[in-house]
This record gives C-alpha cells, structure tokens and sequence, in this order.
C-alpha cells in the first residue's frame, strides 16, 4: 500500500476512534483509555509518513517499518469492527437484555492490549528511524515545478547552420 493510501487508512482509523458511538460504548465498557492512546499514536505516526515514503526507498529498516504499520492498522481496523459490532448490538438489544456477555469483551481485552502495545513499538521506532515530523508531506511533493517555455535559445538548438 502506498503512503497516501496508508495515510488514508489511518485517517478512516482516527475517524473511528473520533467521539461517537463507539468512544461512548468504550467509555461504558471501561475501553476507552487504550483507544485514546490509540488515537494518540496514529497521529503522531501519521505525521512522519510523508518522511516514510521518501526513504524506504533506500532504507529496508524503513520500509519494515512502513509494512509492520500496515498490518498493524488493518488489524486495528479489524479490532474496532469487532468493537462496533458489540456496541451495535447493545444499542439494538432491549435494555433488559445486556447485548454483551462480560466474557466477550474479557476476549477483546488481550488483543486491543497487544494493539496498544504495537502501537507503542512502531511510534518508538519512527524517532530510531530518524524519521521527521514534516505533517504527513512528502518533500518531494513540495519542490518547485520546473520552468516551461515555449522560447528556445538559439545557442542550444543543435543541427542546422540555416535552412534554404
């Protein structure tokens, strides 16, 4: 997946984890503190990507560390559909009924842990990897545009002395 792409994903992810219905049911749930940590370290990662993209190019430590965030995102994305699902169905249960059983979400608790603590690795490697705050931008993006004219000067036309 290219930068933009990534960037993209990890902007649907801060989304999801934007308040809302699913910041609520955390909250209820007792959730809520390793999903603010979450939103916490997508944007600081998501800041350093325009950096990323430039020098994985050259640098197989970067480029790991752009794939390790991959996956880590879609396995996120993977937790939080679980996460809503949950909270969906607590919403369309009666109140009588409780929608989740204390052990479903006990089942959820490990791996949003393992999440967090992924998070935590890959946001700690991106300052051994030297990468830089620079909002996301690529540098290359911001260079200047070449200058483009339809004049020619006539002592770098190569070829004919006159025509007759």
């Amino acid at each position: 997946m290219g930068e933009p792409l990534l960037t993209a994903y990890l902007q649907s992810l801060l989304n999801k984890l934007a308040p809302g219905p699913l910041m609520n049911f955390a909250i209820q749930e007792g959730f809520d503190s390793e999903l603010r940590k979450w939103r916490s370290m997508l944007r600081k990662i998501k800041l350093v990507l325009g950096d990323a993209e430039e020098k994985q190019m050259n640098d197989i430590e970067v480029k790991r560390w752009m794939d390790d965030l991959q996956l880590l995102a879609y396995d996120a994305d993977d937790a939080l559909d679980d996460f809503e699902y949950e909270a969906l169905q607590q919403q369309n249960n009666s109140s009588s009924v409780p929608a989740t059983s204390s052990n479903q979400l006990l089942d959820m608790l490990p791996p949003i842990k393992k999440i967090t603590a992924r998070f935590q690795d890959i946001e700690e490697q991106k300052s051994d990897l030297g990468l830089e705050d620079n909002h996301g931008v690529r540098s290359s993006i911001i260079n200047k545009r070449s200058e483009t004219t339809s004049l020619l000067d006539p002592s770098e036309v190569v070829g004919r002395e006159e025509d007759d």
